[in-house]
This record gives structure tokens, sequence and C-alpha cells, in this order.
């Protein structure tokens, strides 16, 4: 019949989540099969999906804006780029002229990438050391932007910049509250 597919294609449209629930399984008895709560765990799902891809959509511009910044920065200094010398080096990275370039960037570490415990104490650097400047270094590992410098063409650079920039906007708590309004709405 198609009724499923004009449904999702509408919900595609007005931005609504949408979620495929199978009716068959109504009783008179109750509900059988997957409960309420899971089919609006499924929703709830499918709307911050939904509301993070809106958002991509929204931001893609302000991230390329900052990734561009980031990268002439590491290429020219960041006196250059605040003083408009960056301008014609801005139009070469645009039209991608200078995407073989090398150039050292700081990218984020993901949680694998760094161990188990995120950080290592070194043995040798407790001595004459206070407990305070150990619980110092150990909360701003824990807590610190976990990032490492690296050495890489511009447009792996650029690649891994706007992943980094957009997942940071993207993990605010007001897009869950966001697909929870619109979950409840639409």
């Amino acid at each position: 019949c198609g009724k499923t597919e004009i449904a999702r294609r509408l919900s595609q449209l007005m931005d609504a989540p949408f979620v495929k629930v199978e009716a068959t399984k109504f009783t008179e008895v109750g509900f059988h099969g997957r409960d309420v709560d899971t089919i609006i765990r499924d929703l709830l799902e499918n709307g911050i999906a939904l509301t993070k891809k809106t958002r991509r959509k929204r931001l893609k511009e302000q991230v390329t804006q900052t990734v561009e910044t980031k990268i002439l920065e590491a290429l020219m200094g960041r006196e250059s780029v605040k003083s408009n010398e960056h301008i014609s080096y801005l139009k070469f990275l645009r039209d991608g002229k200078l995407d073989d370039q090398k150039v050292d960037i700081h990218v984020p570490v993901k949680q694998r990438d760094i161990g188990p415990g995120g950080f290592a104490i070194d043995p040798s650097t407790l001595q004459g050391g206070s407990l305070d400047a150990l619980v110092g270094r150990v909360t701003k590992a824990m807590t610190g932007p976990k990032t490492v410098k690296r050495n890489l063409k511009i447009k792996e650079a650029r690649a891994l910049l706007e992943e980094a920039e957009m997942e940071e906007l993207l993990e605010a708590d007001d897009v869950v509250a966001e697909a929870i309004r619109n979950v409840e709405q639409n």
C-alpha cells in the first residue's frame, strides 16, 4: 500500500521523528511485543538523531569558518590572521590549493587512543612533590581537553577539525531537550 512510506516522507518534510510500530500486536488484553517504554526510547533516539542532523546543517558554515581560522593560524601564526594578512591564503585554502601542505594542529584524542586510565603517573615525579600538586595534575588530566599535536596535510586536518568542532557543538544538553520537545509536539 505504501502508507508507511507516505507517513515516513511526511515526517521528513515536517522534520518530525518517525518510528514504525507493528499495530497487529495490539489486542484486547493490552500491548504485546515491545513495551511502550521501548517505543518511546526508539522515538526519542530518532528525534535526537534528527535534531543533530538539523543542527549540523545549520552549524556547517560556522564550523567551516572556525576550522579555516585554526588552519590559517597554524600556517601563518595567530597575529597574521588577526591583522587580516591572511585573506589571500584564505582564498588558496578554500580553492584547495593548500591541501597537500603539512601543518601542525592540535586534534582531540579519542578515549580509546589514550588508554584505560586517561593518564599515567610516573613514580619518579612524585619525589619531593606534594599531594596537592599530584591531585591538581590528575584533575587537569581528567577534565582538561585531551588533544595531541599532529603534523597532517591540510586536507586531513580539515576533516578532523570539522568533525571535532561539530561534535563539540552538538554535545550540548539542549540538543536532547530540543529532541524531547520535538518528540512530544510532532
